[in-house]
């Protein structure tokens, strides 16, 4: 009996506990949390709970430092990772007990974002629009750097994905030149820079054109480039024409040397200019005139004293002139046939006693090259005698371009006249010589031993 009064109190007992066990409770507080940093945070909320509690969360980013507490803990602590997406985004945490649930939300701001597709453009020397696209989730600002006013904006286009477009000027002149545009906003900065390409520059100075006799010579080309300057000699000219080594920068100077032509033709060469990429700038015309030849037939000529005309062959390959001396032109005319093979050689009667001579000059017009040809024309003979008592003698020197004539020993023998002429006789006696001539225009005795008498009245 004893033993059934005692579990019936232990029931009651239990009974009595279980309508008195207070109600639950559970408060979050506060019921949102915003991040306002796209960075990593830390962040908590209160937790009021008269019994344990749990916590969990619906997105990774959000790791919670004690998912679980009892109704002694009342903050709740969690850290969110750094948003590195151009959106901001959400999540909620959950915190139940004893069947009550409550939730925070959680709000973290996007990452600001503003992305160039291209930190460098490039536009040519002609100018035109140049395009900058862009991605952007804030509010920013464009600024041109300072000086570039060959670069002006122009108009933006888009919302999120945007096109900024700028005017570029002709680049006029002969260099590169760049300069920067700076998209700014929310703390964020991005540079693009803009190189406009230089005005392909190629200028030679002085000509193209090169001309040299056959004695050749050294001449120099300047030019100025931005592309550079390189030579090139065809391999059948860079026998004759040849480069010499010199130092440039940006103004080019190049010196060749064309060697001597010992050809009788003349001849022509090129010299490319390139840039240095290969491509043929300039080209340099250089001409060389040959070796010049002139020839005679002949170069001394007797003629008598009526009048004549005589035809020298001519082989040159230069333009002559010729020049008569002005005190033979009454009776001497040179001239040139119509082929300029010929030299055509008229010479007037000469009516006086003595004979006349003419040196004629040929020389060339352009090329230091000439030739002389001497005219002689017999007048009436000259005579001239002296009497000697020698056993050997020599005749006297008779000056003139021509001399001819006879000699006449006077001892009945007679020979052709020849300088420094002697002749022995074959006993001792007096004689007279008598000299018979042409062309002559002086008398020179060397010497007058034994020489009794000299008539020149006939000379």
């Amino acid at each position: 009996m004893r033993k059934i009064h005692i579990l019936f109190a232990a029931a009651a007992a239990a009974v009595l506990a279980a309508s008195c066990k207070p109600e639950p409770v559970l408060t979050v507080s506060p019921a949102s949390i915003e991040v306002k940093t796209a960075d990593s945070a830390t962040e908590s909320v209160s937790v009021t709970a008269n019994y344990p509690w749990n916590a969990s969360a619906n997105a990774s980013w959000v790791h919670l430092k004690n998912p679980s507490g009892t109704e002694e803990d009342k903050t709740l602590g969690f850290t969110v990772d750094a948003n590195t997406t151009p959106d901001a985004r959400s999540a909620t945490i959950t915190v139940t007990s004893e069947g009550l649930s409550q939730t925070v939300t959680v709000t973290q701001a996007q990452m600001d974002k503003l992305v160039l597709s291209s930190k460098e453009e490039t536009v040519g020397p002609e100018g035109g629009t140049l395009t900058v696209k862009l991605q952007s989730n804030v509010s920013y600002t464009v600024e041109i750097q300072a000086g570039a006013d060959w670069l002006t904006k122009s108009g933006t286009k888009g919302m999120q994905d945007y096109t900024e477009t700028f005017a570029v000027a002709p680049n006029d002149t002969y260099g590169e030149r760049s300069c920067t545009i700076t998209f700014a906003g929310a703390g964020l900065k991005e540079v693009v820079t803009v190189t406009q390409t230089q005005n392909d520059g190629f200028i030679v100075d002085g000509g193209f054109d090169y001309s040299f006799d056959a004695n050749g010579g050294t001449f120099t080309v300047d030019l100025k480039s931005n592309i550079g300057a390189k030579v090139s000699i065809p391999e059948g000219d860079a026998a004759w024409i040849t480069q010499l080594k010199t130092k440039a920068l940006d103004e080019y100077q190049f010196q060749f040397r064309v060697e001597k032509n010992f050809e009788t033709k003349s001849r022509s060469g090129k010299i490319e200019l390139t840039d240095d990429k290969g491509n043929v700038e300039a080209t340099i015309t250089v001409f060389q005139r040959a070796k010049p030849y002139l020839t005679l037939s002949g170069d001394s000529f007797l003629v008598d004293r009526e009048a004549s005309q005589v035809t020298v062959d001519v082989n040159t390959n230069v333009e002559l002139e010729i020049l008569v001396p002005e005190a033979a032109a009454g009776w001497l005319s040179v001239t040139l046939s119509e082929d300029g093979k010929q030299l055509l050689i008229d010479v007037a009667e000469n009516p006086a006693a003595g004979s006349r001579y003419a040196v004629v000059t040929l020389q060339g017009k352009e090329d230091p090259i000439s030739a002389t040809l001497t005219v002689t024309q017999r007048g009436e003979d000259q005579m001239l005698s002296f009497v000697h008592n020698n056993r050997t003698v020599t005749v006297p020197a008779i000056t003139g371009p021509e001399v001819s004539g006879t000699v006449d020993w006077g001892d009945k023998a007679t020979e052709a006249y020849a300088e420094n002429q002697t002749h022995k006789y074959a006993k001792n006696g007096t004689y007279t010589v008598v000299m018979t001539v042409a062309g002559g225009t002086a008398v020179e005795f060397a010497s007058m031993s034994g020489i009794l008498l000299i008539d020149l009245s006939a000379f």
